[in-house]
């Protein structure tokens, strides 16, 4: 059977009182502004820190070759 191929199986629809309103999270507990930004800052800073990496290798390669 090909890889690509999607498995024959039936689908089982969920029915609309299959998940109680009690049982999920509420949206203030899952997403946290202040953890969010602080996980922007540290990539926006990891990324920074990479290209100046990246500069600083380019530039001392054109220095000495």
């Amino acid at each position: 059977m090909s890889s690509y191929a999607a498995p024959l199986t039936r689908t089982q629809v969920m029915r609309a009182g299959a998940i109680s309103a009690d049982a999920e999270w509420p949206a203030e507990a899952i997403v946290n502004l202040s953890d969010l930004g602080r996980g922007v800052r540290w990539a926006l800073a990891i990324e920074g820190a990479a290209a100046l990496g990246i500069y600083a290798v380019w530039h001392l390669w054109r220095l000495w070759f």
